[in-house]
């Protein structure tokens, strides 16, 4: 228990941080907008507008395939569990995160 309530705690610390810093970064932009839209308590999406225009979205959410107490962060506009990098609570039972960058990191033009 002590493990999900930690990992719902750091999720929802993610999702601030993101509210707060792309109010910082609209603030001091012209032009630049942002929508945060909450698909759940645990799922959230982020999108960047620069002159009404969309130039970047990112989804994250807790759980998913890889784990129900790992935090998924997926760039772009892709949808289902496919993710770009993971934050998963230790696994020796400390209250800590390690990540596992650049997993699913494709290009496509």
């Amino acid at each position: 228990m002590d493990r999900r309530r930690f990992v719902k705690g750091a999720f929802a610390a993610i999702r601030g941080t993101f509210e707060v810093n792309l109010k910082q970064v609209a603030k001091g932009n012209d032009g630049i907008d942002f929508d945060i839209m909450d698909a759940a308590a645990t799922d959230f999406r982020a999108e960047l507008y620069l002159d009404g225009t969309s130039k970047s979205q990112c989804r994250i959410w807790l759980g998913g395939m890889m784990g129900d107490n790992n935090i998924c962060f997926a760039q772009g506009r892709m949808t289902g569990d496919a993710c770009n990098e993971i934050l998963a609570p230790s696994s020796t039972g400390e209250l800590v995160l390690s990540a596992t960058l650049s997993m699913c990191s494709l290009e496509s033009e």
